[in-house]
This record gives structure tokens, sequence and C-alpha cells, in this order.
């Protein structure tokens, strides 16, 4: 089976500090797995790496067959990356919100990925309230309508 991820020597540095430090990972098409480790381990770090979000400093390999460094937009075409915590900016409108998302993942079709209503005008704080739904929950709701 070839690999959906395969990444080798992975580094990462801000300034002086190296925070991911010669990590390798393959990881076959397919399979789920999990990627665990202490608070400031650089998993985040490595993830955004291999979606396509940072350039590593050092290293390289592939994302869906895309390389790390070249051919960043289109992993993050082909990726979704959604951290713990995500929010929506709450004095923008859900249209604009998702004009917002879209923008950061090139997505160039938003018009035919959401369904166009009255609600999508009004300011996301109180549909999310109305739905019941955790920021974090709505957010993840509506990243979601719009990179699938």
């Amino acid at each position: 089976m070839s690999l959906a991820i395969d990444v080798h020597d992975l580094v990462k540095r801000y300034g002086t500090r190296t925070v991911v430090d010669r990590v390798s990972l393959g990881i076959e098409q397919g399979r789920i797995c999990g990627f665990l480790g202490p608070n400031g381990s650089g998993k985040t770090t490595t993830l955004r790496m291999i979606c396509g979000l940072l350039t590593p400093d050092g290293g390289g390999g592939t994302c869906l067959g895309h390389d790390l460094v070249r051919e960043r937009d289109a992993i993050k075409r082909q990726t979704g990356y959604m951290t713990q915590r995500f929010g929506l900016y709450e004095d923008l409108s859900i249209r604009e919100n998702l004009e917002f998302i879209a923008r950061l993942y090139a997505i160039d079709d938003l018009a035919s990925r959401v369904f166009v209503s009255d609600i999508d005008q009004q300011p996301f704080a109180p549909i999310m309230h109305e739905i019941h739904a955790t920021p974090e929950a709505a957010a993840r709701l509506v990243v979601h309508l719009v990179h699938v």
C-alpha cells in the first residue's frame, strides 16, 4: 500500500528555538493514527507542516503525493486541519466568516459550496446560540461546510 504521508527529518525553528527536530513519519493510505505527546512537543507544528500550512526549515517529504515545500497549495486543497480550539469572528456575518476561510484555503467556488439564504447575512454569535452549539462546535461545522 502507498503512503499518504511520507516525511523525513522535518525541522522547524522559531529564531534560535527548534520546535520540531528531525521528525520522520510514514503513514499508509487508509490508516487512522494518533499523534500523541506532551504539550510543547511539536505535534501541532508537525501537523501544520504536513498539511501545507507551515514551511519546514529542514527535511521534506510528501502528503497525498504532493511535496511539502513546493506543492503546499495542492496539499491545502486536499487536506483539512482543525485545531483543538478554533473560533470564528463573531462580529462578521456567517457568509463573511465563510469567505474568510475560503480565502485562507484558496477555495474559488465558495458560492457552489455554501447554501445561500437570509441566515448567512446574520451575525454569527446569535445563530450559534440558536442552534445550541458551543463556539468550537459551530466553527467546526462552518469550516467543514466550506472545506468539504
